[in-house]
């Protein structure tokens, strides 16, 4: 194999490990989204429930 076809495949794994790690922290990204949203509704509903404004 020469040095050229060893530095594509190289690169091309490097890109891919790269897509692969942006892709997982697009997940989490969504994932705390989510979260601060039923959070946020929460607290909302446990105000309204005691009473207190916010």
């Amino acid at each position: 194999m020469s040095e050229h076809t060893f530095l594509v495949v190289m690169l091309s794994i490097d890109l891919i490990g790269l897509v692969v790690i942006g892709y997982m922290g697009f997940r989490v990204h969504q994932a705390s989204q989510r979260i601060e949203g039923i959070t946020a509704a929460v607290y909302l509903e446990a105000c309204k429930v005691l009473g207190r404004s916010r």
